[in-house]
Order: structure tokens, then sequence, then C-alpha cells
């Protein structure tokens, strides 16, 4: 088959996905099947096993001691614990909701008179473990039930960046669980429109308690529950400007009922920020928000990376390479533009040269910035990048017919898929939640990445031409979920033995996300 006759039957399975090529070609049924079973029966419990055993042996044998951040989150849920609400130390930056829930594990921990330590490390590292193999998964599975062929919980519970602090006490993973349950809460719509889209507002009021910057997202959240209304109320077309204008009128017609909650957290939000003479509650000095663009490459490179078995086709490639032969010119001013903002808008904050526990320490040191004009040679990397997060987003939007409805009478029937008023809230939400930042941190990543990969379908597209297309689907979320094992495996057996010393430090020190 030549590149056009594949290009053609390719755009034909796009156009016709979920219809008689779908129904031709997929055993649907298979595919739902068998990713529920997987998923509930087998990888979820002994994912749970495994992190369970993680902790345990981390905590007992090998990191023995609070860990970086642990040492101000440790001692601050103690001091909570012990009824002390008041002390607080300033080199904290993130708001007191992890210090909170570990007060109330730790009471419940020490009610039921199990024989733990209930402010031990062992048992509030296991806090997090709970949370990311246990809240997680339950709060991923409407949007699951929503998109069982598109994404599995199994995957995104293991995505690297996360579930390394699944063994340790830190803020990411509850800031994370709550921010997707607003999310999804809001998305499936469990109890009655209004008493639902409520309660997402108040989760990701409360996520904000976890982590500033999910106030971000309590922004796209609101914009998907208006859009996701307007759709079925407005029957969005192929035009976008007239799906904007109907987007607003919706905005405007839901205001009281399904807007003002969102609105409520914003402004709540912004008291604060007042009150507090910033984002960060402490070591504001080391926090000074900034306009760090090259924040934007950075993430994309890992989104690209680690949706690597989602987008990796050679027809995919083949069309991206073609752009340098169809528009070189136009090319060459992106790569210009994408140079102006590494020379003009990089930071490298102190913290990056001098912390050699992070993983970003030996990316800056021996990719990014190994000579002075390596930071330039990695611009391709960029620009394929952007082009891949981007691609699979419009590839996965919804499609729009000129003269028929969408076929969906209720929002929580709506399958999970974006429009370009999504994809653009997305897109603009990561912006504002990693630039700012001065400090090249992939956990700041993780959000954006859950969040893009919920909307992000599986593509029913080979990975190499002439390939048998039965049950690509499949496979591609089972090297999804391979090549995430692969990584945290590296990961785990790289923080477990591989240790140094620090003067200033009595532990061994390890690397980390």
């Amino acid at each position: 088959m030549s590149e056009e006759d594949h290009s053609d039957s390719h755009v034909e399975e796009q156009d016709s996905y979920g219809t008689s090529v779908l129904s031709a070609q997929r055993d649907l049924e298979h595919e739902i099947t068998f990713a529920l079973i997987f998923n509930w029966f087998i990888g979820w419990p002994v994912l749970f096993l495994l992190s369970t055993f993680l902790t345990y042996t981390i905590s007992k044998h090998y990191v023995t001691e609070p860990f970086i951040d642990e040492i101000f989150h440790i001692p601050q849920t103690i001091q909570y614990f012990h009824g002390d609400f008041k002390t607080w130390d300033p080199k904290i930056t993130t708001p007191p909701g992890l210090y909170y829930l570990g007060y109330v594990w730790s009471k419940i921990i020490k009610l039921l008179h199990l024989p733990v330590n209930p402010i031990g490390l062992g048992t509030l590292r296991y806090l997090n473990t709970i949370g990311g193999t246990l809240v997680l998964p339950y709060v991923l599975n409407p949007l699951f039930v929503l998109n069982p062929i598109g994404f599995w919980p199994v995957s995104l519970i293991s995505f690297p960046v996360l579930s390394s602090f699944y063994t340790l006490y830190y803020t990411d993973v509850w800031a994370t669980i709550m921010i997707v349950s607003s999310l999804s809460v809001a998305v499936a719509l469990p109890y009655s429109d209004k008493t639902s889209i409520r309660l997402s507002a108040l989760l990701g009021l409360i996520s904000v308690f976890f982590r500033q910057t999910n106030i971000i997202w309590n922004i796209f959240i609101l914009v998907l529950v208006v859009e996701r209304r307007a759709m079925i109320q407005k029957n969005f077309t192929k035009s976008p400007l007239n799906n904007i204008i109907k987007f607003i009128i919706q905005f405007a017609e839901d205001f009281n009922d399904y807007v003002l909650p969102y609105v409520i957290n914003m402004v709540l939000f912004f008291i604060f920020v007042i009150y507090n003479r910033g984002i960060t509650l402490g070591d504001k000095e080391n926090h000074v928000a900034g306009l760090h663009i090259a924040q934007i490459f950075y993430c994309f490179s890992f989104l690209m990376v680690f949706s690597l078995p989602l987008w990796l086709s050679q027809y995919r490639l083949t069309s991206y390479f073609a752009r340098y032969k169809q528009a070189p010119i136009f090319i060459f001013f992106e790569f210009l533009i994408i140079a102006f903002f590494v020379r003009f808008f990089t930071v490298v904050h102190p913290f990056l040269l001098a912390d050699n526990r992070h993983f970003t320490f030996y990316i800056w040191r021996k990719i990014i910035n190994s000579r002075w004009y390596t930071k330039y040679l990695i611009i391709p990397v960029y620009h394929f990048s952007i082009y891949v997060v981007i691609q699979q987003l419009i590839a996965n939007a919804f499609y729009f017919d000129a003269i028929q409805e969408i076929p969906f009478k209720n929002a929580r029937d709506l399958p999970l898929k974006p429009t370009g008023i999504s994809i653009t809230a997305l897109l603009g939400c990561i912006f504002l939640t990693i630039v700012p930042s001065p400090l090249f941190e992939p956990r700041y990543y993780i959000v954006p990445y859950i969040f893009f990969r919920l909307f992000v379908a599986v593509p029913y597209e080979t990975f190499f031409i002439g390939e048998p297309i039965s049950d690509i689907t499949l496979r591609r979320l089972k090297c999804e979920l391979s090549y995430f094992i692969v990584i945290n495996t590296m990961t785990t057996l790289i923080f477990i033995f591989y240790t140094f010393s620090w003067d200033s430090e009595s532990a061994l020190q390890r690397i980390i996300w």
C-alpha cells in the first residue's frame, strides 16, 4: 500500500469512527469486557498490593527518615495531631489540606488501636498509598465508564511522576485526587445536575487546600460544564465562532445554578491572595512568580514522552515530516519563535542547579544545558512535542455535523471528548499552571498530564503501515501500561539502590522525580 493509499484509508477510518468501519473491524464488546475485568480484578489489586509492599519496605528498611519535603510535611502533621493548629512552618509553601487529612487519618488509626504509630513515618506515607491505589481509581471510575476503550484507570494511577509519591508523604497525590474528583462529578453528574455541580465545586475548593494551582483547573471544569450543556441545548455546529457565541449564551443562562459555585471558589481564592500578599504561603523569596515560557516546552515534551504508546505510528511520523516539505517557511518561523522564547524566557532556579536529588537536575545538566548551544539543538524536540500534543487533542475532538444534531439529550450521556473551546481552555490552563513557576519541576505536570490523557482516546491506528488493525486499541493500552511499569521499575530501583551522601543531611540521599 502506498503512503497516499494509506492516508486515504486512515481518513476514511477516522471519519467513520463509530459507524461502518468501526463495527466491521472492532470487537467493542471484547475490548470493554477485557478492560473492565483486567482493570478491576487483575491490574488494580496487584497495583494496590505492590504499592503497599513498597511503602512498607521503603519506610522500614531504606528511607527511614523524612525525605526532602517530608521534613516539612511530617512535623506539621504531628503538630496538628497534638492539637496545635496555630504554629506554621514558614518554609511550607502549600495550604494545610494534607495536614488536616493526615490529622484525621492519624486519629482514625489511634481510635482503631492498630499496632502502629499513628503519626509514624510509614503510617503517614501509607495515606498516600491508600489515596493513589484505592481512592484515585474510585474517582476515575465514572470517567472510565464513559470511555472504557479510551483509557485504563490502572495505567493512569501508574503514571510514573504521580505513582512515585505513593510511598512518600507529599501533597501531590491528594491534590490530584481532589481535582480529578471534581472533574469526575462534573462530567458524570451522579446526582441531580445542580447537586452534582455544587458537589464538584466543593471538591474543587477542597483541592485548592492541597495545591493552589488547582484553582486554575476549577476554571477548566467550569468551561467543561457549560460547554457540555451548550452542546446539547444550543446544538453546536462546525462553525467555531457560532459555538463560542452559543457557549457565552449558555454561560449567562446557567450562571446562578452552574457557574456561580465555581465563581465563588475563584472569589475566595482572590481574597486569599490579597490577604496573603501572594499565592505561596511561605518561602516566598524562592517561589516568585514570573514568565517562564520555556516551561511549556518542558511540559509538552513530558506529555509527548509519557503518551508515546498513544501517538507512535508510522503514519503519524510521516505526516509530521511531510510538513517540512509542504511548508518549510512556516516550519522555519515556528523554530525561530521557539528559539526566541528559549533564549529570553528560560528561568534557571537555584534549586535546579543545587539539588541533585531530582531527575530534572540531570536532565538540565546532561541534556538541556550540556553546552551553551544544546538548548537550541533540542528545539526540534519541542516543536514535535507541541505537534503531538495538539494533534492528539484535535484528533479526539467532537465532530459536529452541519445538519444533524448530536445524538445525545443529556450532558451526562456525552462521551469524554473535547471541542475547540475545551481544547483551548485546557491549553490555557496548562499555560497558567506552569508558566508562572520559576522551577523546572515535573510534579507540576501531573494534573496537566492526567487531564490531557483523559481527553485523548487511543487512536484506532496501527503502529506500522501494513500491520493488522485488529485489537490495535488493546495492544496500545497494554503497551501504555507496560511502558509505565518499565519506567516505574527503573526509577524505583534507582530510588532504592542508588544513594549518596550530603554533608548537611544525616541520612543517605536518593533521586526522585
